[in-house]
């Protein structure tokens, strides 16, 4: 879909978890990397000078560029790219980066719910998507749904892996092999 766009020169994507410290997204996560042409190649659009003779449109384009804006594309986008359960987030892919190493959160603006009840946080999550959702401006809204979920504590008996002769890291490495 995005690469039938005749601004975008390339997709690239990604599912999953990278195998890094660095990559704080969740194995749910997928992220896509568009390659934009240059902007001056981008679709005309019509803008209110548009109807004037072609020589007089340069003065004009200094203030109104008459090749569509990133605000229309990323409209355009979101529009063929809006799926059920999907959040997208247009940014640049190292402000992207950044932004979830420092907060957690994988758009721009985010609101975090935490509390004991998982049944309750996601009400909440929900209450608050309808109503930004009817807020001016906003482009996508998607409450990430709470999913409960079984999780495993390791302890090591040390004794034991040093009469084999195993350190830690190679338990924790067989371990992360065996269960991901």
């Amino acid at each position: 879909i995005l690469k039938s766009f005749p601004e975008v020169l390339s997709v690239h994507g990604k599912a999953g978890k990278a195998n890094t410290a660095t990559d704080p997204a969740p194995l749910s996560m997928m992220e896509t990397v568009v390659v934009l042409k240059d902007q001056r190649e981008w679709r005309k659009m019509d803008r209110w000078y548009s109807s004037l003779p072609e020589f007089l449109h340069w003065p004009f384009e200094w203030i109104s560029p008459s090749y569509m804006s990133w605000d229309e594309l990323i409209r355009d986008m979101n529009t063929k790219m809006s799926f059920p359960g999907v959040t997208n987030a247009w940014t640049l892919p190292i402000k992207g980066r950044i932004d979830m190493l420092t907060t957690g959160i994988r758009t721009p603006i985010g609101i975090k719910i935490s509390g004991g009840d998982l049944k309750k946080i996601e009400q909440i999550g929900l209450q608050i998507e309808k109503i930004i959702s009817e807020v001016d401006g906003t482009r996508s809204v998607f409450a990430e749904r709470v999913t409960g979920g079984f999780f495993f504590d390791f302890n090591f008996n040390r004794e034991a892996l040093a009469r084999h002769g195993i350190s830690i890291q190679q338990a924790q490495n067989s371990l992360a092999t065996a269960l991901g």
